[in-house]
């Protein structure tokens, strides 16, 4: 049987999916199996779990054959991005996701279905990354808005992009 990058392994319809450095120089490998764990049960009459059984062929048969992918220190590139809101539709706060490509200014506004300003999230310089914001349903001056839909609108340099979001009271 031929064992590879994301070949089956012991004949059991496992894979390796991905292979990565978790930063402590402990090599992290992803192990994608045919069907669910949750549906191999662990026989506790012996003692031995009975997943660890199923999954121990598959990770000999790549650690042996050698041909467990080595990972890269290579990191996708980063990219400006403005995510859903979750939960959608949301009471009484909701997190709004982003990333950015590079350091920057950047303006993250709530906008009532009038275009009407409600509550600015960010007004300032962010690193590059993946960051969060909460909104609480709250305007400027901290009061509560109605239930409706409200826009949120990402401004950054060369970049700038709106989602909707829906407020359920």
């Amino acid at each position: 049987m031929e064992v590879g990058y994301g070949a089956p392994a012991a004949n059991n319809g496992a894979a390796i999916a991905n292979v990565t450095n978790n930063g402590n120089g402990v090599v992290v490998a992803v192990l994608m199996s045919g069907f669910s764990l949750i549906y191999i049960r662990d026989d506790e009459n012996d003692g031995i779990m009975d997943r660890a059984r199923y999954l121990q062929p598959a990770l000999i048969c790549y650690v042996e054959a050698g041909t467990l992918p080595q990972p890269t220190d290579t990191q996708p590139p980063l990219v400006n991005s403005l995510s859903q809101n979750y939960p959608n539709p949301f009471n009484p706060s909701t997190t709004i996701a982003f990333s950015l490509k590079e350091r920057g200014h950047v303006s993250l506004t709530v906008y009532n279905v009038a275009g009407e300003r409600v509550r600015t999230l960010a007004d300032e310089t962010i690193a590059a990354g993946a960051h969060t914001r909460d909104w609480d349903g709250r305007d400027q001056a901290g009061q509560p808005v109605s239930s409706g839909v409200y826009f949120y609108q990402l401004k950054t340099s060369g970049f700038e992009q709106t989602r909707k979001m829906v407020l359920l009271k």
